[in-house]
C-alpha cells in the first residue's frame, strides 16, 4: 500500500507554478542549512531567494502585485454584495496568488508561517505566565489533531481561536470581516510599496525579509478570515488548485482531442489560438496545451471550473 505525500498548500502552488514555466524548475526549495559563528546549525529561509528579480524582472512582480490586488478587489466585492460563495472563492484565490509570489521570489514562505506562530504563541506563554505544560505544545497538538502534518491553517485556526478570540464556530459577524477586509487593504498596499521601493543590492535580503513579513501577513489574515466565516480554507484551496490543475491532460489521447477542438475552433472563427500544440510533462506524468505563436497555456478540454456551490461549511 502506498502513502500520499503529504504537501502544503504551497507546495501545489510550487508544482502548478512549475507544470505552467511560471519559475524554473530550481531550486526544488528555497530554505537551507548554514553554520553559525558558533557552530550551531541554523536554518535559513532565505537561502535561495531570486535577488535580482526585482531589478531584472519589474513586470514580474508588477504581474504578481496585480494578482493579488485583483482578488483582495474580489473579496471586497462580495463582501459588498454579502455573497458568501464568492467570499469563499476570493479568499482561496488570495492564498493562491501569495503563495504564489512567494515561490517567484524564492520565499520558503511556510518556513516563515510556522516560526512566525512559533514566535506568537510563546510570547502569548510568557505574558500571561502560563505554566505546566508547554503552550506551544498545546497548541500545536491542537493544530495537529493527531495527523503528522500542520498546515498553516490548522496553524491559524488554533491561534485565531486561542489569541484573538474568534469563534470559529460561529457564523459570519460583518463588523469582523469589514475588520480583517480593512487589513488586507493595507497590507497589500504595504507589500506593493515595499516591492516598487528601489533598493541597493546590499540591503537586498532586508528586502526580501520585509516582503515575507507583508506575504505572510496577508496570509493570516485570510486564514483568519475563513475561520471566521466557518469554512475549511484547505478544502476551498483544493478546489481551487485541481481546477488548476485540470488544465493539464492526463492522458496524450485527451491532449490529441483538446488540440482537435482548438483547431474546429479557430478555423471557425470562435478563438484566437492559431498553433496549439501539446507536450509531455515527466515529473506530473501530465500533457500540457500551448499556444505556439503566444507561449499561451491552454485549458484541456476536460477542464473542471471551480464550483463551491455543492461544498458543505465547516462549522
Amino acid at each position: 500500500m502506498t502513502s500520499t505525500i503529504f504537501k502544503t498548500n504551497f507546495n501545489k502552488v510550487m508544482e502548478f507554478n512549475r507544470a505552467f514555466d511560471m519559475v524554473p524548475v530550481e531550486p526544488k526549495q528555497y530554505g537551507g542549512y548554514f553554520e553559525d559563528s558558533l557552530c550551531n546549525i541554523q536554518f535559513d529561509p532565505f537561502k535561495f531567494i531570486r535577488i535580482p528579480i526585482f531589478r531584472d524582472s519589474p513586470a514580474t512582480i508588477r504581474l504578481r502585485l496585480d494578482l493579488i490586488k485583483e482578488e483582495i478587489g474580489e473579496l471586497n466585492e462580495a463582501i459588498l454584495q454579502n455573497d458568501i460563495i464568492e467570499q469563499r472563492d476570493a479568499c482561496a484565490d488570495i492564498l493562491y496568488v501569495v503563495y504564489g509570489m512567494a515561490d517567484v521570489l524564492g520565499i520558503s514562505i511556510d518556513d516563515i508561517f510556522s516560526s512566525n506562530i512559533q514566535k506568537k504563541a510563546m510570547n502569548y506563554e510568557t505574558n500571561n505566565t502560563i505554566s505546566s505544560n508547554s503552550y506551544v505544545d498545546k497548541i500545536f497538538n491542537a493544530s495537529n489533531k493527531g495527523s503528522k502534518t500542520i498546515t498553516n491553517y490548522k496553524y491559524m485556526k488554533s491561534f485565531s481561536t486561542e489569541f484573538l478570540g474568534f469563534d470559529i464556530s460561529s457564523k459570519p459577524v460583518p463588523e469582523m470581516i469589514s475588520i480583517i477586509s480593512d487589513k488586507l487593504n493595507t497590507i497589500y498596499l504595504e507589500l506593493e510599496a515595499n516591492c516598487l521601493k528601489e533598493t541597493e543590492m546590499i540591503n537586498i535580503t532586508k528586502k526580501f525579509q520585509i516582503v515575507s513579513e507583508n506575504l505572510y501577513d496577508i496570509l493570516s489574515w485570510t486564514y483568519i478570515m475563513t475561520i471566521v466565516l466557518g469554512v475549511n480554507a484547505d478544502n476551498d484551496f483544493d478546489i481551487v488548485h485541481e481546477s488548476n490543475m485540470s488544465k493539464l491532460c492526463s492522458t496524450e489521447a485527451d491532449a490529441i482531442a483538446t488540440i482537435i477542438d482548438y483547431e474546429a475552433k479557430y478555423r471557425a472563427g470562435t478563438s484566437p489560438y492559431d498553433s496549439p500544440y501539446y507536450y509531455y510533462l515527466h515529473n506530473l506524468d501530465k500533457w500540457i496545451i500551448k499556444n505556439l505563436s503566444t507561449g499561451k497555456a491552454l485549458k484541456n478540454i476536460k477542464y473542471k471550473k471551480v464550483c463551491f456551490k455543492n461544498t458543505r461549511f465547516v462549522f
